[in-house]
C-alpha cells in the first residue's frame, strides 16, 4: 500500500485485483441493485486511490469495505425517500418460525440458492449490509461494526434483527414455493 500511496499505479492495480471480488461481493449484497453496487465499487476505488496515503496501521480489506460502504450510502442518499420497514421483534420471531413444528423442512428448502438470494434481497439496506459483512464476508463483529460506523452493541442488535428478518423471508419464500 505504501507504493500505491506514493503514486505507483501498478501497485494500486494489484490492490484492486486482489480486493475487487470481496468489495464487489459485499456491495452486491449490501445493495438491492447490481447497478448501484457497480457504481459504488467505482467510487470506492477512486476514493481509495485518492486517500491511499491515509491508510496507517489498518488492514486494507476493512479499510476498502468502509470506503465502499460510504460510497454506497452516498449513492443511496441520492435515491432516498423509501421508508424503512420495521416489524416488532415478536412479529419477526413468529414469521421466522419460533415454535415451528417443522424447522428441518425450512432449513432444507433454504439450502436452495435461489430461495436464499430472494430472501436476502428482500432485506432492507442496513440488514443486508450486516448479514453481508458478518455471514458472507466472514468479518468479526468489531470490524463489521466499524465498517458500518455504528457502536458494537448497536451492530449486534442490527445483525440479530437482520437474521430474524432473513429467517422470516426464507419461511415466506418456502411457503410460496421458492
Amino acid at each position: 500500500m505504501a507504493r500505491a500511496a506514493a503514486g505507483d499505479r501498478d501497485a494500486f492495480s494489484d490492490i484492486v485485483r486482489r480486493h475487487r471480488p470481496a468489495v464487489l461481493g459485499f456491495l452486491r449484497w449490501a445493495s438491492a441493485s447490481p447497478e448501484a453496487a457497480e457504481d459504488a465499487l467505482q467510487d470506492a476505488f477512486v476514493a481509495a486511490w485518492r486517500h491511499a496515503g491515509d491508510l496507517r496501521g489498518v488492514a486494507v480489506r476493512p479499510w476498502l469495505l468502509t470506503i465502499a460502504r460510504r460510497a454506497l450510502a452516498r449513492g443511496q442518499r441520492r435515491r432516498a425517500g423509501e421508508p424503512a420497514d420495521t416489524d416488532p421483534l415478536s412479529a419477526l420471531g413468529e414469521r421466522a418460525g419460533w415454535g415451528s413444528v417443522d424447522p428441518e423442512a425450512i432449513v432444507a428448502a433454504a439450502e436452495q440458492r435461489a430461495v436464499l438470494e430472494a430472501a436476502l434481497l428482500r432485506l432492507g439496506d442496513e440488514a443486508r449490509e450486516a448479514v453481508a459483512l458478518v455471514d458472507l464476508q466472514g468479518l468479526g463483529y468489531v470490524d463489521a461494526a466499524a465498517i458500518a460506523e455504528v457502536a458494537l452493541p448497536a451492530f449486534k442488535s442490527r445483525l440479530h434483527r437482520a437474521r430474524l428478518e432473513l429467517a422470516a423471508n426464507l419461511r415466506e419464500e418456502v411457503r410460496r414455493g421458492g
